[in-house]
């Protein structure tokens, strides 16, 4: 260490991601990526409307360079420098101002990594639903 602190390490960072997304119900995405339903949500006789829905999916991947591990930035141990995820939910715009969430995450990794005390894994999963307002 310097009398300015640490040396700045370069860790090499790569990745990509594939995104896809389809409105089933007719939809277009307006230039501000907002969606206003044909058939707002109404549970209404005469008036009912599902609202819009748009199953997506995305596969990423990041990668580190080794540096993470052999400048002492992370203990190769515990954590890994590759990692994959797996995307897959919908979306439900039930009007033009209120839209849900529901998505489940599966995340893999280049090898196993802490999540508890003595615990390891290569894999985790997750459920998870928003709710979200525009104003």
């Amino acid at each position: 260490m310097g009398a300015s602190g640490p040396r700045p390490v370069r860790v090499p960072v790569g990745g990509y991601f594939v995104q896809a997304a389809y409105l089933i119900t007719g939809e277009t995405r307006s230039e501000t990526g907002q969606i206003d339903p044909i058939r707002p949500f109404d549970p209404r006789p005469g008036r009912f409307g599902w609202g819009a829905i748009e199953p997506t999916a995305r596969f990423s991947d990041l990668s580190l360079g080794k540096q993470v591990f052999t400048s002492g930035l992370a203990d190769a141990n515990l954590w890994t420098n590759q990692a994959y995820l797996l995307d897959v939910g919908v979306n439900w715009y039930l009007n033009r101002y209120v839209k849900v969430y529901l998505d489940w995450e599966y995340a893999m990794f280049g090898q196993p990594v802490a999540y508890g005390p003595d615990q390891f894994s290569k894999t985790n999963s997750s459920l998870w639903m928003r709710f979200q307002v525009y104003y």
